[in-house]
């Protein structure tokens, strides 16, 4: 439909049908090494589980927060004296998540800001100071954030060790807070694009999940169809997911999530006028609640 091209120019994945990559680089080759490795380590049936679990690199064995309750009490006197803030909604139940939720007094309480506009925010801590960091870095958030946050720790070690929801305004915020620990900080997620040693992506509608449970069903159902780890080739992988997305019912922020975090990851890494850092809630409502190119079109012609 012609009217998609009303948002086309905030990224090259607009509409596309087929991906072109460059493929002489050495990024090209790391990320085709991965998927090679995959297909070796996971061979014959390619179980997406299996593969979701190798990527975060969960460590049962490597305990980081033994007492819920005290660490919860803890979370929940963050605003003790703060009249802007509600007191935290903090939910222990997960067993190996951790969750808080803190609003503003004006907003409803307890509602996760899980919203199509605001980023999802990865950052590992690879020391036993994670918890500590944890919740100085949401007392920081408390002296700066202006919007509802979010945020979850593993209490046990993995790739993703802790992960904020929050708007794109006070995305700066939490980059300044966790630029001095750079050093403490791997990028240990292959398939999420970083702004410095922050992992960004978004929270993703059903049924995708989350970004990393797609990448490795995208992966999965790849080498379900490749004979031997000779025949994979990355762009013929993102291809393939494009053919399925195109016939699927999913949501069109998944596929402009999971493209250009490709390119961010082809690339070296996200800037500051990355589609994926940018607050614009209609575009995000309107990619949100699209299953497909024309779909948007349309909706973005009564938003208009």
């Amino acid at each position: 439909m012609e009217n998609t091209c009303v948002y086309s120019h905030l990224t090259p994945n607009w509409g596309i049908r087929e991906k072109h990559l460059d493929k002489t680089t050495a990024k090209y080759a790391n990320l085709t090494g991965l998927i090679k490795e995959i297909y070796n380590l996971f061979a014959p049936d390619f179980n997406a589980e299996k593969i979701y679990s190798h990527f975060l690199a969960f460590d049962l064995d490597k305990r980081l927060i033994k007492y819920h309750r005290k660490f919860s009490e803890t979370l929940e006197g963050l605003t003790d004296g703060e009249h802007k803030w509600e007191t935290p909604f903090v939910n222990a139940s997960w067993g190996d998540w951790i969750q808080v939720i803190i609003s503003r007094n004006s907003s409803a309480p307890n509602v996760s800001p899980d919203k199509p506009e605001n980023l999802k925010v990865y950052a590992n801590i690879s020391s036993e100071d994670a918890p500590e960091i944890f919740i100085d870095s949401l007392r920081y958030l408390l002296d700066n954030a202006e919007s509802t946050f979010a945020a979850k720790i593993s209490t046990f070690s993995r790739a993703d060790q802790i992960c904020y929801w929050l708007s794109s305004g006070d995305f700066w915020h939490l980059e300044s807070y966790y630029r001095p620990l750079a050093d403490k900080m791997p990028t240990s997620l292959p398939f999420i694009a970083y702004f410095g040693k922050l992992g960004i992506s978004k929270d993703l509608p059903w049924p995708d999940i989350s970004h990393n449970e797609l990448q490795t069903r995208i992966i999965s159902d790849y080498l379900k169809t490749i004979s031997s780890p000779d025949d994979i080739d990355l762009e013929a992988m993102y291809n393939h997911y494009i053919t399925t997305w195109n016939g699927d019912n999913s949501s069109v922020l998944s596929f402009i999530t999971i493209m250009d975090t490709l390119d961010g990851l082809l690339t070296g890494g996200l800037n500051s006028n990355s589609l994926l850092l940018t607050d614009n809630s209609e575009l995000w409502k309107t990619l949100a609640h699209s299953s497909s190119w024309d779909d948007v079109g349309r909706k973005a012609t009564l938003t208009l």
